[in-house]
């Protein structure tokens, strides 16, 4: 989650689970074991649960409303968030060939190029933040397409169109053959049925691949319009308002892929299942 998304209620609730680290214990949960000892000693004087109580509220408000213990939930939560991000991009780097491998690799470059170019101290402010989501979120559509572009295309490499359209060709000619009630003709036709299906999906695989080809070259040739904007002008606010231009741009390609999720179920595996992973080096952009 986004550090922005934490409210005040994210920030209660990691101060009660939170573990303080001792010598020699490790991480143990100070809070709660407050709160047993607490509990135990209402048995034998019920003032203790209001003490308990008490001391819980104070606590918890103290530190969530603490700007340093805030900083260090956010911060941990977004080490999180890196760490998961860096798992999906490793299951599904695995799953790309080299030359798609490559590629990535390429545009996550050109994508550092731009966050880089804020430590220019004459630019002013950075948004180096704002645009390291963007371009994340261009780079995560980037590496599933990808991923769906090189699965289409081993199904393609093992489905033949003229070997499908000769064989519907021939069911067709054995089918008029057949008595109207003759089993053979029943199963010659469930045979056709799913023959045609097939050329279907085949047709289906072709226009998603020429769809995932436009799209990767788009958020491509957009990346490089960032960089070489970056060469010609010193205005952040300029290269920020491209940059959500891109982003939102991208919006349509966001609602195919949704509409076609589906297609997207497997590609994000846990990196610990696959075995070419050890090839695989996670490119986040970082701030």
């Amino acid at each position: 989650m986004p550090e922005d998304n934490l409210n005040f209620w994210d920030y209660v609730k990691a101060a009660f689970h939170w573990k303080t680290a001792l010598p020699l214990l490790g991480k143990m949960p100070l809070n709660k074991f407050a709160l047993a000892g607490f509990a135990i000693l209402g048995f034998g004087n019920p003032g203790f649960w209001l003490l308990g109580l008490a001391y819980e509220a104070a606590l918890l408000l103290m530190l969530a409303g603490n700007q340093r213990f805030q900083n260090l939930v956010r911060g941990m939560r977004m080490a999180e968030i890196k760490q998961t991000w860096s798992q999906r991009e490793a299951g599904m780097l695995a799953q790309l060939d080299r030359q798609s491998r490559l590629r990535y690799e390429s545009l996550v470059e050109r994508c550092r190029s731009v966050v880089q170019a804020d430590d220019v101290p004459e630019i002013g402010p950075t948004i180096a933040g704002l645009k390291s989501e963007g371009l994340n979120q261009l780079l995560l559509i980037f590496i599933k397409l990808l991923c769906l572009r090189c699965r289409i295309i081993s199904t393609l490499q093992k489905t033949d169109r003229r070997d499908l359209e000769t064989d519907i060709n021939s069911l067709n000619e054995k089918i008029a053959k057949e008595p109207e009630t003759s089993p053979t003709r029943r199963a010659l036709q469930g045979t056709l049925e799913i023959q045609k299906t097939r050329l279907e999906n085949l047709d289906k695989s072709m226009e998603n691949l020429k769809f995932t080809e436009t799209e990767l070259d788009r958020i491509e040739k957009q990346v490089c319009l960032l960089v070489e904007e970056i060469a010609v002008s010193r205005n952040p606010e300029q290269w920020s308002g491209t940059l959500d231009g891109v982003v939102k741009s991208m919006q349509g390609t966001s609602k195919w892929m949704s509409d076609n999720s589906t297609l997207f179920e497997t590609i994000e595996r846990p990196a610990a299942s696959v075995d070419l992973m050890k090839n695989a080096q996670p490119q986040t952009i970082k701030n």
